[in-house]
């Protein structure tokens, strides 16, 4: 029998116990613009963008194959391998997949960054090495030497904690420069209509 899941919000630290809602960066309209369908992936369960992030997660690593399958690296990367994926459109173009503030720097505070290894202790996200939020994102597809060094001289990443990112020990300023309305704004630089 077919069925859907259905998810629920509940906060853990909240005192009146009200949930923070889920930041939106993409809608499921516009992965079915593209896919019709999610359902070749985890079966029918899945045409939700709230049941996916369950697992596609920054804290979510795959020691299956070493690798993070968190949304914001996961589908950047994907869709951007031209080995494995034709992508149909502009891959410059943000708003294809995300909503209108979904792409802009400064990322919220609260996104977390990606775990690039799990540490000794699988259960507790405290020792897991994380690549920077933003770094995360850019690095995706900007991958090369130079990006990697540009990104890494003005504060992201690749090798550090979640504790050292909270505490301000580290420090993205990618949104100097790329911020919304700024010399190097991802909107201009990625040329998106």
């Amino acid at each position: 029998v077919p069925l859907t899941n259905v998810h629920r919000f509940f906060s853990i630290d909240e005192a009146d116990g009200d949930p923070d809602d889920r930041r939106k960066s993409v809608e499921l309209e516009s992965c079915l613009a593209c896919h019709s369908t999610l359902s070749f992936h985890s079966g029918n369960r899945n045409d939700d963008i709230d049941d996916c992030v369950t697992c596609h997660n920054p804290r979510y690593y795959s020691t299956r194959n070493n690798k993070s399958v968190d949304f914001k690296v996961l589908i950047h990367t994907l869709h951007g391998d031209e080995e494995q994926v034709d992508y149909p459109g502009n891959l410059g173009n943000c708003t294809a997949c995300h909503t209108d503030d979904g792409y802009t720097l400064p990322l919220a505070s609260t996104v977390l960054g990606t775990t690039v290894n799990p540490g000794n202790d699988l259960q507790d996200p405290r020792d897991d090495t994380v690549t920077t939020p933003t770094t995360a994102v850019c690095s995706s597809c900007h991958d090369d030497a130079v990006a990697t060094a540009h990104m890494t001289s003005n504060g992201g990443s690749f090798n550090t904690t979640q504790a050292a990112i909270d505490s301000g020990q580290v420090v993205e300023e990618c949104s100097v420069c790329h911020g919304t309305g700024r010399s190097a704004d991802v909107t201009e630089v990625h040329d998106i209509p």
